[in-house]
């Protein structure tokens, strides 16, 4: 008999189970109704503390790639991480005239009492800004200073939608918090150890010389975390 797809109860991916296979006969009676033992898991703990179940995606945030040893630490893993997406959620909706005054609002919400978040501003130690494009000047996050807003501006001709948004977003933070450190964190650095023959185009290469026209990478903050933590994991 064919196998034939199944739902998991907890995150709602297929996976292919045949109840009459011997191969999938011999597996844990488990796999019947969960797709991995962490969601057979993570569906016991939610259940025995009575969380709503999570959504399709934030399962999968959970469950992909964990591997935790201590099945009590895992289980405090969950447990917190349930509590958190059950948490009562604000939606606040403010419309903002320009940067100055959005960052403006979002520092009067965490100084709010009633929102229990800051008292001073003093506590905000620093501010990371997400910058698209570093071209080939930064391979790592820096803190911003006037040499460093100077190459974001450079790098406006490569990322014209999304370079000048993150310089406003410096320029109203740093009138706003004029003694937090800033630190710029860009798409592109994690990419910049490949080979000139990988980021080069099959393109007249006067093209690279006059427009710097190449291969980047971008999501670079997002790979560079997935790559130290599957480091951790495996």
């Amino acid at each position: 008999m064919a196998r034939r797809d199944r739902q998991c109860l907890c995150c709602q991916i297929k996976y292919k189970y045949c109840s009459t296979c011997s191969a999938d006969q011999a597996k844990p009676t488990w796999m019947t109704e969960f797709c991995s033992e962490p969601c057979k898991e993570l569906f016991a703990t939610a259940t025995k503390y009575n969380m709503e179940m999570l959504t399709k995606s934030e399962a999968k945030e959970i469950i992909q790639g964990l591997e935790l040893k201590e099945k009590s630490e895992y289980a405090d893993f969950i447990q917190k991480d349930i509590e958190n997406i059950n948490a009562k959620k604000e939606e606040l909706l403010h419309i903002a005239r320009d940067f100055d005054e959005a960052i403006e609002y979002v520092l009067e919400v965490l100084l709010k009492p009633e929102n229990k978040l800051i008292s001073s501003t003093d506590e905000i130690g620093a501010v990371g800004h997400r910058i698209v494009h570093g071209g080939e000047k930064f391979k790592n996050s820096v803190l911003i200073d006037d040499e460093v807003i100077k190459a974001i501006k450079e790098n406006i001709t490569l990322a014209p939608l999304h370079n000048p948004a993150g310089l406003a977003g410096i320029k109203a933070c740093r009138k706003l918090l004029p003694k937090t450190p800033m630190v710029a964190v860009f798409d592109t650095s994690f990419h910049q150890t490949m080979e000139e023959k990988a980021y080069i185009y099959q393109i007249p290469y006067k093209y690279y010389e006059d427009y710097k026209i190449r291969k980047y990478g971008f999501h670079g903050i997002s790979h560079r975390y997935v790559a130290k933590r599957i480091s951790e994991i495996i």
